[in-house]
């Protein structure tokens, strides 16, 4: 069954109806076009917290490394030491002073990669 309903309007009402029903589009169209600039907004956020997580995950295990390598060339030193052989104790001092020079000359590189893979703040 269809059923409809005729009622009957003045001119005045149906302006204000037509008003009314005008200014709702612009507000919809205007929240549509908020969300979409909002999601803009959160996509570049996430992007950009994306990229300084991994410029400090890179340098992070970068100084891992480092780090794990200087700990295991101590630890030899270390038995060197104990064992009282001195040819061992040069071969891991030895082997410790590379490894900072290599620390060392890396540090430009790496600091420089971080800073280009970093978005300005």
């Amino acid at each position: 069954m269809d059923v409809r309903l005729v009622c009957s309007l003045d001119s005045e009402t149906t302006a204000l109806l037509h008003t009314i029903s005008h200014r709702l589009g612009l507000l919809l169209r205007h929240a549509r076009i908020d969300t979409m600039a909002t999601q803009a907004v959160l996509d570049q956020l996430t992007a950009t917290v994306t990229a300084n997580t991994n410029a400090t995950a890179a340098a992070r295990d970068a100084l891992l490394f480092f780090a794990q390598s200087n700990t295991d060339l101590t630890a030899k030193l270390q038995a060197a030491i104990a064992a009282d052989d001195t040819v061992a104790v040069k071969a891991a001092a030895d082997a410790i002073a590379a490894n900072n020079a290599t620390l060392i000359a890396a540090t430009p590189a790496v600091a420089g990669a971080i800073t280009a893979n970093t978005p300005a703040a």
